[in-house]
């Protein structure tokens, strides 16, 4: 209270409301953060770790469907229209994987997946070659051809097309681990800055209650004694004390004039007494007669 006392009312104003605006700004700010965290994990999922995902089952989708065909064409007829649709079948899914790897590629962001990346190109590769061999094999269309393709098939070929996709379902289950872990931060996010801003937000209030009580008081109070004080003159009654007030605003500066004003009545009621005393004294002895 005594500082406030020495602060002009417009000053005290000026505080109060600089309070609430910081309370909104920190409200706001923590709303912000909120919205940002949130967007932020979002991102990563529907942007990031989806997509990764999607990609890598529909290459791996793309590879069975490409087995089934070059599988195919080992007990299909050379020349024929159905053995050249499971060739193309074959070239199409085989193109789609890369397209769709090429699209996951653009989309990795951990040491992680870096690291496998060249593994698992290399067992494509390696793979790419003996299946390559099989189709290659059908297409001659000769005896050799057909045990190659079968040998390579259910041996060498088999073996590699495993390798190379147990490289896609670790890349699979990384980025399912890193989607779940964002979800988690997400909630967790949420959860932690809620709470923030749930306290903030109690003890701006209470803070702002506070300040209004305070201030208000500060103000009323100083009012209310020159009130009550300009009440009892103006019944008449002068004995009563000066209005202290201290410090330097407005509210001391008016008691400061009011005291001067109640001197000033006092000093002429006094005199306005002396006098009509003495005109009494002087009429008293007519009155006696």
């Amino acid at each position: 209270m005594r500082l406030l006392s020495n602060l002009r009312i417009g000053a005290r104003l000026t505080i109060s409301f600089v309070v609430c605006l910081a309370g909104m700004a920190v409200i706001g700010f923590g709303g912000y953060k909120i919205v940002s965290n949130m967007a932020g994990y979002v991102n990563e999922l529907n942007n990031v770790r989806i997509p990764a995902i999607d990609f890598i089952m529909e290459t791996d989708r793309d590879f069975q469907q490409l087995l089934v065909a070059e599988r195919s064409m080992i007990f299909s007829t050379a020349g024929t229209e159905q053995f050249s649709g499971l060739v193309e079948e074959y070239e199409t899914n085989l193109a789609q994987t890369e397209e769709r790897w090429n699209k996951y590629k653009s989309l990795i962001t951990t040491d992680e997946e870096r690291a496998i990346v060249p593994e698992y190109e290399a067992a494509r590769d390696e793979w790419k070659v003996l299946s390559r061999s099989i189709v290659d094999g059908r297409i001659s269309d000769t005896r050799e051809g057909r045990r190659l393709a079968i040998d390579l098939s259910l041996g060498l070929a088999a073996e590699a097309f495993e390798n190379m996709r147990n490289y896609l379902d670790k890349l699979q289950e990384i980025n399912l681990g890193l989607a779940e872990a964002a979800a988690v931060q997400a909630e967790e996010a949420y959860g932690n800055t809620t709470t923030l801003l749930l306290i903030v937000l109690s003890l701006g209030i209470v803070v702002s209650l506070g300040l209004a009580f305070l201030i208000t008081r500060s103000i009323t109070v100083p009012l209310k004694l020159v009130s009550s004080t300009a009440s009892e003159i103006s019944k008449g009654n002068f004995s009563i004390d000066e209005v202290a007030l201290t410090g330097r605003n407005e509210l001391a500066a008016l008691a400061g004039e009011f005291n001067l004003m109640t001197s000033s009545l006092k000093r002429r009621q006094k005199s306005s007494n002396k006098w009509l005393r003495e005109i009494l004294r002087y009429l008293q002895p007519d009155l006696q007669m």
